[in-house]
């Protein structure tokens, strides 16, 4: 299911659910960040996008 959002989303939204998928960690480095590395955004951006909804999940903000 997330990848298939992820695949639909464009601009922010695409962002979004990154950055809200990155919470879950297997599903952040199975699922998301290989299908987001290779739509719009890029690796850098995915990759910072990500890096912050990992970060934020674990200090119990996000």
């Amino acid at each position: 299911m997330s990848a298939r959002a992820l695949e639909e989303a464009t601009g922010f939204l695409q962002h979004l659910l990154v950055f809200i998928f990155a919470a879950i960690p297997v599903i952040e480095l199975l699922v998301v960040i290989p299908i987001a590395i290779g739509l719009e955004p890029g690796p850098v951006l995915t990759g910072v996008v990500a890096f912050a909804g990992n970060v934020l999940s674990m200090l119990g903000i996000a």
